[in-house]
This record gives structure tokens, sequence and C-alpha cells, in this order.
């Protein structure tokens, strides 16, 4: 019997090759094979640590060229990348992404001095406000589009 960490175990006419682990079994798969014990709460953390599902990473079925259905979840293939890369990094840059997530930025897997910016931008935008930020940054781009361009010879 397949293991029940597995999001569509028991689904009527479910093969042991359409059961696809959900983004817990996905975390946990990834702590075992790094042997690393993977608690509840360990597990819980990750899942706190990044950005929930939203509604276009849901887990649908489509059809293969040979005619093979199969169930493609991508917010567990979202969480199972995080998880590795946030295991690769060090100790200093966890902390970092974890002190940003305390602050309601979350990392998506981005590299560290993009996260650095995108925390900076954040801070600015939370102190002069949602409406003022987005002005700047629309008169930014707006004068980035408009401004000469040095042409190749």
């Amino acid at each position: 019997m397949a293991s029940n960490r597995f999001a569509n175990n028991g689904e009527a006419g479910a093969k042991p090759a359409d059961l696809i682990p959900d983004a817990r079994a996905t975390i946990v798969a990834i702590l075992e094979r790094m042997n690393m014990n993977p608690s509840g709460e360990l597990v819980s953390s990750f899942m706190e640590l990044f950005e929930p599902e939203r509604e276009y990473e849901r887990r649908f079925s489509k059809p293969t060229k040979t005619g093979r259905v199969i169930t493609v979840d991508p917010y567990a293939e979202r969480i199972g990348y995080q998880v590795k890369k946030y295991m690769s990094l060090s100790g200093e840059d966890q902390s970092f992404i974890k002190a940003a997530r305390e602050d309601g930025i979350f990392w998506r897997g981005d590299d560290m001095a993009f996260f650095q910016k995108v925390c900076d931008q954040n801070m600015i935008m939370k102190e002069i406000g949602v409406s003022s930020y987005r002005t700047k940054a629309i008169r930014s781009l707006k004068n980035l589009i408009n401004s000469p361009r040095k042409r190749a010879a």
C-alpha cells in the first residue's frame, strides 16, 4: 500500500505511478535525502517560511502525448525547490530570509543579492506608502523608456 503522505492516495482509480506527493510530503522526502529528521515541527516551519499556495499553483491533471493523464502540483514543486535552495545557503543568509519573513517579505528562491534589493525596496515602499511608491516607480520607468539610448555603431 502506498504511503499516506501522498495527497491523492486513495482516489478512485489511482495507480501507484499517479500518486504524487503534496508539499508536506515533498519537504519530508527532501529532508530524508539530506539525512535530516523531518519532524512535523520542521516541516511546518518550512511551510510557514515560504509563500502559501496561490490559486494558479493548484494541482491539476493534463494529458501527455501518449494519451496518459498525469497530475502536476506546481506548489509542491516550488516548495521542493525552495527547501533545497534554502538548505544550501549559509546560516547568515538563512537568518536574513527568516528576518525578512518576520517583516512580511517572502523569499521566492531568488539569489541573495536580488532578495536584498527586494527587501530594500519593500522597506522604502512601507516608509513612503504604496501609492507614492507606485507613482515614483512609474515615473522612473517612464524616464528610462524615454531616455536617449546609445546605439551601437
